[in-house]
């Protein structure tokens, strides 16, 4: 293929194109921060979500020692059989 002054200008006709539709780098570091930002966002609602399930466990597992304490230690007790008073 004979390279010419016509394929030239067209190959440079078609780079200018291209540079015209080619994001600028400075777009693609703000793209850059824009996800990263997101993924910041994600990341601590996840986080927070996370906390707040360990909390929410944390509490419950207390509230069911704290049952069991007071069961073990009252007449209500489930788990102990009733006990059947009579008035003779």
């Amino acid at each position: 293929m004979d390279i010419t002054e016509d394929t030239l200008a067209d190959l440079e006709a078609d780079f200018k194109v291209a540079e015209m539709y080619r994001p600028k780098q400075s777009d693609l570091l703000s793209e850059i921060f824009l996800a990263y930002s997101q993924m910041e966002q994600i990341f601590y609602s996840l986080k927070r979500t996370y906390e707040r399930e360990a909390r929410y466990q944390e509490t419950k597992i207390r509230l069911t020692i704290a049952r069991d304490e007071i069961f073990r230690h009252s007449d209500a007790n489930p788990l102990k059989p009733m006990k059947i008073r009579s008035n003779e």
